[in-house]
């Protein structure tokens, strides 16, 4: 009986903590931003916005109007009461975020991208009710893209100059020079690593890609169909020696179908986590 007791006890404890975690990171402090997300509707410091079908999944544009407005509001308010108090207006970086497990991966990002317009840079997120996993999520600053690159800008801006006509064949030419520069300088800083997933009936198809060589043609893609052999890859890719001094050796593209479901991107996710990853986002249509 007593047995019994002391496991009850300890259950009792568990839901305890696990509910103080929750009210923890659910509760917005003043200056705070934390967004609610399930399959029917979703909320923004408490306040129901709208539905998350009608407002979100079935709606195309990456922005969702609602959140952004609402956040929009929020920070004139603490403006205000700032200019009132007479101090230095403040305006916070980061905002928390819980989703249903159940949702696409399309609403969460659409979820995260609205907070990156609404210029927030930082962001922390649960997905379901597991409030120990806690993930981070940096996002670039608006203004900047996220492959921000010389050889892109000053391709870009080749082509929109010959378009012109305003540079003459020499400073064409010296431009592409510049252009092939940046290209064998990112080819040997970065390995540039992703990774993509797909369905294949009840399956999933991983493909990781990397520049392993250091060469600006030296990307490579490689498949796989099994769990084991995508993590062994990247715990090989992980404990390379010679791609730790890349300057981008903590970070990876992670790049899904909007279909997908949160339940089935969780365990991709702690893993990556567990290994040191900061884990940027892409979308894919279809």
């Amino acid at each position: 009986m007593r047995t019994v007791n002391l496991s009850l006890t300890f259950l009792f404890l568990i839901f305890v903590a696990c509910g103080s975690e929750e009210k923890e990171f659910m509760t917005p402090k003043p200056g705070e931003i934390v967004l609610d997300v399930n399959v029917e509707k979703y909320s923004l410091n408490g306040m129901v916005l709208g539905k998350t079908e009608m407002d979100i999944s079935s709606v195309d544009d990456l922005l969702i109007n609602s959140i952004y407005d609402e956040v929009n509001r929020i920070r004139k308010i603490e403006q205000d009461e700032a200019i009132k108090k007479k101090q230095l207006t403040i305006y916070v970086s980061n905002v928390r975020c819980r989703f249903d497990e159940n949702l696409s991966y399309d609403v969460f990002y659409k979820s995260i991208a609205t907070m990156g317009f609404n210029g927030y840079t930082s962001i922390r997120f649960v997905i379901g009710s597991n409030y120990r996993d806690v993930y981070d999520l940096i996002l670039p600053r608006r203004g900047f893209e996220i492959n921000d690159t010389c050889q892109q800008l000053t391709t870009s801006q080749r082509v929109l100059d010959l378009l012109s006509g305003k540079k003459s064949k020499e400073e064409m030419l010296s431009q592409r020079v510049k252009a092939k520069e940046c290209q064998i300088e990112h080819a040997k800083k970065y390995i540039d690593l992703s990774l993509s997933i797909e369905s294949k009936g009840d399956n999933w198809v991983y493909s990781v890609g990397l520049n392993e060589t250091g060469l600006t043609d030296g990307g490579k893609t490689y498949r796989f169909e099994k769990d084991s052999e995508l993590w062994k890859f990247i715990d090989d890719v992980h404990q390379r020696r010679a791609l730790k001094d890349k300057e981008d050796k903590d970070k990876i593209l992670l790049t899904l179908r909007k279909g997908l479901l949160l339940k089935n991107l969780v365990p991709i996710i702690r893993k990556l986590t567990d290994y040191g990853y900061k884990i940027n986002y892409a979308i894919v249509g279809g």
